[in-house]
Parts: structure tokens; sequence; C-alpha cells
């Protein structure tokens, strides 16, 4: 049923990016997007959203030999997004449509870069802080994961909210519309670098959201505190 498809998709990016990019690419769409999960599968029905995904077997094949950073991948993509429902939920973005699914995608570029260089890409993937492996793309393949997943995600055609959370990550400010929905998705993927003992700098996303230091070190904690297992729900 419905409910259970939008609870698949809230945790398979690939599936999620899927079903969005079929129901964007609908005429009546590009007058007004669809932002979400819900909305994308109302607008498919089932059967539409089951003839989206019927595709992505051929994915599977092409990530078995690199499953474990698949795996990874994935999981950080979930772990962000319910992040990003967390923030949202307390400083009153809540009502915002599409922050979850753009969290989600944050880090569509590393699946775009691993799908073009499957062989060398994983330990390019594996290179820790994140600045220091963007570097490394830079050398590598002329872009970074942001510029990447940003392509990736206007050639399936994903609504704008998710390309500028893709492409101005790392710098919320410059992103020229959606801050807000950038600012969450960055503040989140900032977050979950910290809890992973990485540094990393939050300072743009805090300004356009109105947060502060502090404020940032109570969410912290409190993240740490408190599981993420319901943060999907919302």
């Amino acid at each position: 049923n419905a409910e259970r498809a939008a609870s698949i998709l809230s945790r398979d990016p690939v599936a999620l990016a899927r079903v969005l990019s079929v129901a964007n690419a609908r005429e009546w769409t590009r007058r007004r997007p669809i932002l979400d999960r819900h909305e994308a599968i109302r607008s498919l029905g089932m059967s539409g959203v089951l003839d989206a995904l019927e595709s992505l077997s051929a994915w599977e094949e092409q990530f078995r030999p690199v499953g474990a950073v698949f795996t990874h991948w994935r999981s950080t993509a979930v772990a962000v997004a319910e992040t990003a429902v967390s923030i949202a939920k307390d400083y009153a973005f809540v009502g915002a449509p599409g922050i979850y699914e753009a969290a989600l995608l944050h880090n569509l570029g590393s699946l775009a870069l691993l799908m073009l260089d499957t062989a060398n890409y994983p330990s390019v993937y594996a290179i820790r802080p994140s600045g220091k492996r963007r570097e490394r793309e830079m050398e590598i393949y002329g872009v970074t994961d942001c510029e990447a997943g940003a392509e990736l995600a206007k050639a399936w055609n994903l609504p704008a909210p998710i390309i500028a959370s893709i492409q101005h990550l790392l710098s919320p400010e410059s992103a020229p519309s959606s801050q807000d929905t950038v600012a969450i998705a960055s503040l989140a993927h900032h977050i979950v670098q910290m809890e992973h003992n990485l540094e990393t700098d939050c300072t743009e996303a805090l300004r356009i959201l109105g947060l502060t230091q502090t404020t940032l070190r109570t969410t912290v904690l409190r993240l740490h505190a408190s599981s993420h297992a319901d943060a999907v729900e919302i």
C-alpha cells in the first residue's frame, strides 16, 4: 500500500530518486514540482511506482562488487535525512515539504562517481574528512561529488530544492533559492559528521536558520541521547 511504499522509499535513496524522477517527468509537474515521496506516490499510483522501480534490478547488479561502500553510502544518507527531520521538528520548519527527501539525496554525487568509476572510487570515498575527499575528487574527476550530484539530479528531473541541497551542501548561503531546506540538509550533514568525530564547519547553515553554536551543541547532545528511529514518521 501507499504507506508501506513511502516507508520503503524513506530508506532507499536510489528508489526515491527514481520515483521522484518519473513523477517529475510529467508535463504538469514542471509548473508545480513534486517534492516529497508521499505526493509522488499519489501522483503515480501504486502501479506507476512499481513500474518506476522495475528498472532498478540492474543497479543492484552494478553495485554488487562494492556492496560495503554502497551500504555505507545509503546508511549515511538515511542518518542525515532523519537528523534533518529532527532539526525541522525542533525549529519549526517541519511544515516545509521535501526536507526529508532533499537530505536523503544530499550525497547523490558520491553515487554518481561510484557509477562512473566503480573500480577506484571506493578508495576515494573512504578519505576523511570529506574536505580532503573532495580535493581528491577534483584531482581525479575534475568535479566534486556536490557538482556531480547536482548534474545527475538535473538529468533525473529532480526538483530544484533537491538540486540546490546537493550542489550547495557545503555553502548554503550561495543557494539561489530554497535556502531553509538547503541549510537544514547542510546542518544535518554536519551533525552526522560530528557524530563520527569528524571536523566540520556549519557556520553558514546556522546563520541562515538563525541558530547559534550553543543551540547546535544542545541539538547534538539531544540527538546523541535519543534514537532517530521515529524521525521518518513525521
